[in-house]
């Protein structure tokens, strides 16, 4: 028997991680608590800061640069060296500065902003986590270092050189999905399609993850191998060439955590030891929390760590190959990381896993043809045309798939579930049970007893889990009311003791979308799927606009069944806007 003390360090480090935090959070890991550029700067006060260029992206048609090893240029000229990160959005188009170049850049200081509401995304500490402190509008290069273009600049040019390409040969919708698929570059991709994709339960696909190293680390190896390199020599190649695509796309954190196991089966074979998978994870799992702590608190970390240790735990005893230890693996997985996912996005996909079924077989194919269509793209050959159409072809049936599978999937009854974030005794009640059965089920294997009732027991497991996680959100004779922060503009939010809810009006003239970014996700927090009664107060813009949006992403968001009026001799042009709308999605006007 293996003795797994890694796989239990990284068990122990990331416990003492927790309650760390917890104790004494800023001070204990410095990045919490007020930044050094807190101190020195203030809103839309225009800054000098001399930085180095260590990732860049783009979005929107502009270029944002990440800056490290900052030196803030203070009155007189002074430099105050400063431990922290920026974020600085360039108006100029094009490559701007490279990666690894130190640059002199001027502009406009913005801070993050914390979740206006509970369950609103918290800007500040997502970007504090990273220790990215504040941000940079308006940017402007006044200096730059010369130096010779580094390796991962050449990546991130070739990356974006490709993603124009692809998305030039297979049009912006499906190129810019394929190009989030093979090359961890979102910047084409649509923001419905990205919310399709998570809320049906294959938001992974859009990812670099495991799924993606196993497919390209195992390929490339294999094919190695096969054209007669030795197994030290298609390791270091394959390691390489798997850790350049890692890097090119992003390094995310489950790219990470699966590039380092698969390094570890690498040196396993080389060695002739025996690869152990929870060893593996639990050395992934310390190298990343010890390079960032605060990466355990993320969705990326959790759901990439629950994933694999899910795999590793339910698949323990199970014969491979049947249909039916695939459904039963699907089902299982799901369960193991439900709380995770309610925990960060409070609902889910009940077909998820019959739907995960087919989408990941095929998301194989895609990834292979969609990978040899961009090799013949960038290496022209004679009947390259013809193969690369054909490859375009095959990748955009899979795609228009799971995008049309996917919308039809959440028009079923009962698709989404939305029970609100889990509170903490509600997680470790269920995972309590889960693993009892688990380890219940393991005993009886081992000492070959099998009972006939296996069905029922897995049934009725699976039915405390969900009841556990969907217990209600509030208590019976309880009232609530909560005014939500909207900006300028009016929302109330109100639950009677039976359980039924209310908004009253739901606005804003200076928040964008707030109907998607402030009600939707509060809603969903508290598990509200559905608003018994709206109440519209008036036609102005400021109390009626994000309800007009609630309407719009019933499919994605909550329902609305009544809509509350004024009389009919106060409504203006608004008002009979809201009015056809809501009778053209189903909600009654009262």
């Amino acid at each position: 028997m293996i003795k797994r003390r890694l796989g239990f360090a990284g068990i122990l480090l990331a416990g003492l991680i927790l309650v760390l935090y917890l104790t004494g959070g800023g001070k204990i890991f410095g990045r919490l608590g007020v930044s050094r550029c807190e101190k020195l700067w203030k809103e839309s006060e225009e800054v000098m800061v001399e930085g180095e260029v260590y990732q860049k992206t783009r979005k929107e048609e502009k270029l944002i640069l990440y800056l490290k090893k900052i030196q803030i240029r203070e009155m007189g000229n002074g430099k105050a060296v400063v431990d922290e990160r920026l974020l600085v959005y360039l108006d100029e188009k094009g490559n701007g500065p490279e990666i690894g170049q130190r640059i002199l850049v001027k502009g406009n200081v913005g801070f993050f902003d914390p979740a206006a509401n509970p369950g609103n995304f918290d800007q500040k500490n997502y970007y504090k986590q990273q220790n990215i402190q504040a941000v940079l509008w308006k940017g402007k290069v006044l200096e730059k270092q010369v130096k010779k273009t580094s390796f991962r600049e050449k990546l991130w040019q070739f990356r974006n050189r490709t993603a124009d390409e692809i998305c030039r040969e297979m049009g912006k919708r499906r190129g810019g999905i394929l190009c989030a698929v093979l090359l961890g570059d979102s910047f084409y991709t649509e923001e419905k399609v990205k919310e399709l994709y998570r809320v049906a339960g294959i938001g992974h696909l859009l990812a670099i993850s495991g799924l993606h190293i196993s497919f390209f680390g195992n390929g490339l190896y294999r094919g190695l191998r096969k054209t007669g390199f030795s197994i030290l020599q298609a390791g270091v190649v394959g390691g390489l060439l798997l850790g350049s695509y890692v890097v090119m796309t992003g390094m995310s954190v489950s790219a990470l955590r699966a590039f380092t196991m698969f390094l570890i089966r690498m040196g396993a074979e080389l060695t002739g030891r025996e690869y152990d998978g929870l060893t593996a994870l639990g050395i992934a799992e310390i190298g990343l929390l010890l390079a960032n702590p605060l990466r355990l608190f993320t969705a990326g970390f959790q759901l990439s760590f629950a994933a694999v240790l899910g795999i590793y735990l339910i698949g323990l005893g199970n014969k491979k190959g049947r249909f039916s230890d695939s459904v039963r693996m699907s089902v299982r997985l799901w369960l193991f990381l439900l709380p995770v996912t309610l925990w960060h996005y409070y609902e889910t996909c009940l077909y998820a896993p019959a739907w995960n079924l087919l989408v990941i077989p095929m998301a194989s194919v895609l990834l292979f043809c969609g990978s040899a269509g961009m090799a013949v793209m960038l290496i022209p050959c004679g009947a390259g045309d013809i193969i690369q159409s054909a490859l375009w072809k095959i990748t955009e049936w899979i795609l228009l798939f799971y995008e049309k599978g996917s919308g039809l999937l959440l028009e079923l009854p009962g698709a989404r579930w939305i029970p609100g974030r889990p509170r903490l005794w509600q997680i470790a009640c269920y995972y309590g049970v889960l693993l009892f059965y688990l380890w219940r089920k393991r005993k009886e294997k081992k000492e070959g007893r099998q009972t006939g009732k296996q069905v029922v027991r897995q049934l009725v497991t699976a039915g405390i889990l969900l009841i556990l996680l969907g217990i209600p959100k509030w208590k019976r004779g309880q009232m609530e009311l909560t005014m939500l922060d909207v900006g300028q503009g009016d929302c109330f939010f109100f639950r009677d003791g039976n359980g039924k809810n209310y908004l009253i009006d739901g606005g804003s003239s200076s928040v964008d979308a707030a109907g998607r970014y402030r009600l939707e996700p509060f809603l969903k927090f508290r598990g509200v799927k559905r608003l018994d009664y709206v109440w519209v107060t008036h036609g102005d813009v400021d109390h009626l606009n994000a309800v007009e949006e609630l309407l719009e992403r019933r499919k994605y968001g909550v329902e609305i069944q009544y809509l509350i009026f004024p009389e009919q001799k106060y409504w203006d042009e608004r008002l009979i806007k809201l009015c056809n709308l809501a009778e053209k999605v189903g909600a009654e006007v009262r």
